[in-house]
């Protein structure tokens, strides 16, 4: 059950679907169990720097509201990597799971006292264990399974009596609706930020790869002329090394080789040097 850097990528189209991209990263891990291994802490950990560090991306930080918000590291490595606060926005989840009498503590974290959040807090309430077994192994779609989690969530915002006294100070926080829609805006408006960072490394990009084009051979338009022009390279390497094992350096297909020039010119003074030598040796031999 160990943790693995590979993603599994589902796509779902639909008009009613927002334009969004979700990477669902595992939670930060501090002990693993007998099943695991102690490199997926290291793991996990890198994989969720990984996505956090991109400037393009939102980090949506999810944290169970009655966890304590001071100590929720995920919230701290979002301020090291988002330092302006301009891409991490908060989810508050399992809101029934608050204890009675510490209702205040949630609207406090809930209405950005606690921690304060450029993008702030939303809160949403998700199926729990039970919903979910009662809805295993009957035969009902996913459509209708979402639509009776929408409207569980929203009977529990509006009976929820320290939520309904807030009113129109939360509009716009609760719900899954309204998480996708603050989700949408602000990926829009980080995209319209980093358009012209976006425009300039398509512009590099694409100046890169036509330069890449230009230094490749001109293209084949057969199997026939890709055939005759592979022939050609073959013979014309046999040749080189032939010349070269005959110690003809100066022909054709070594000078084309590059620095050929540079190596050539070398042997040549390393020649003179020779010559010289035998020269200088036969004086000496001659004065004697």
């Amino acid at each position: 059950k160990s943790f693995s850097e590979h993603s599994i990528i589902i796509k779902l189209s639909s008009p009613e679907h927002p334009n969004l991209s979700m990477v669902d990263l595992p939670g930060l891990v501090r002990t693993v169990t007998e099943d695991q291994d102690d490199r997926d802490i290291e793991t996990v950990s890198e994989l969720i720097t990984r996505f956090m560090k991109q400037e393009r991306t939102i980090i949506l930080g999810v944290i169970p509201v009655n966890a304590d918000i001071a100590t929720s590291e995920v919230l701290q490595r979002a301020k090291h990597y988002d330092p302006s606060g301009m891409r991490t926005l908060a989810v508050l989840t399992k809101p029934d799971l608050v204890d009675p009498g510490s209702e205040n503590e949630m609207i406090e974290v809930l209405m950005n006292r606690r921690v304060n959040l450029m993008l702030g807090f939303c809160m949403v309430k998700l199926r729990g264990q039970k919903e979910l077994d009662e809805c295993e192994g009957k035969d009902v779609n996913s459509t209708e399974l979402t639509r009776r989690a929408r409207e569980a969530e929203e009977k529990f915002f509006r009976e929820n009596e320290a939520l309904a006294r807030l009113g129109d100070e939360v509009d716009g926080q609760l719900g899954i609706p309204n998480l996708i829609t603050r989700l949408s805006d602000t990926l829009s408006n980080r995209i319209r930020e980093q358009f012209p960072t976006i425009k300039a490394e398509v512009t590099n990009a694409l100046a890169k790869a036509e330069a890449d084009l230009t230094s490749m051979a001109e293209p084949v338009a057969s199997t026939h002329e890709a055939t005759q022009r592979f022939v050609s390279i073959v013979q014309k390497y046999r040749t080189t090394v032939a010349d070269a094992a005959a110690a003809k350096y100066t022909s054709d297909t070594l000078r084309e080789l590059d620095d050929n020039e540079d190596f050539i010119d070398k042997d040549e003074d390393e020649d003179e040097d020779v010559d010289e030598d035998e020269d200088e040796n036969k004086d000496e031999d001659e004065d004697e």
